[in-house]
């Protein structure tokens, strides 16, 4: 194979379906051809640039699944954010920009509300809620996140 093709290039741009954390900027990428074909790989990630055996691509040119999703809500943002269910805490997985939060401390959320908009690769993107529960913590609009950095603290009901 000659490489996981860039947007706009014949050979078809690949689509992310999963990225899993398995360490300090290595991840697991499940990724599907333009020819259906599934790979995994293991990846590096550096802001937004992952680096594959193939080369490197930057995440805007990958065309980024909404169905399968990992930890979070059904919504498909698990290749943005991770959630830590034993700490409450959900993280960036990239970097990105708060654009605004539906809540504050103190307010009652539901699995699948929206509880902020992020800014990620020029694109802008929602966040839900993993869970049922309370918002301990949220990051502020207009502060940044690196991989990594806490996004919003939960307190889910078990």
């Amino acid at each position: 194979m000659g490489g996981l093709g860039r947007r706009g290039e014949e050979q078809g741009t690949p689509r992310l379906l999963r990225l899993r954390k398995l360490g300090e900027r290595l991840y697991e990428a499940e990724l599907v051809t333009e020819h259906g074909e599934r790979l995994r790989l293991q990846v590096r990630v550096d802001n937004d640039v992952i680096e594959t055996p193939f080369g490197r691509y930057h995440l805007s040119n990958l065309d980024i699944s909404e169905h399968e999703s990992a930890q979070t809500s059904s919504s498909g943002e698990s290749w943005l954010v991770e959630f830590d269910e034993h700490e409450g805490v959900l993280r960036a997985k990239l970097s990105m920009k708060i654009v605004e939060a539906m809540k504050k401390p103190g307010d009652r959320i539901k699995k699948g509300d929206k509880i902020a908009t992020i800014e990620t690769m020029k694109m802008l993107n929602d966040i839900h809620a993993p869970c049922d529960g309370e918002i301990v913590e949220i990051t502020q609009p207009g502060q940044g996140l690196s991989p990594g950095n806490i996004l919003a603290r939960i307190k889910c009901k078990t």
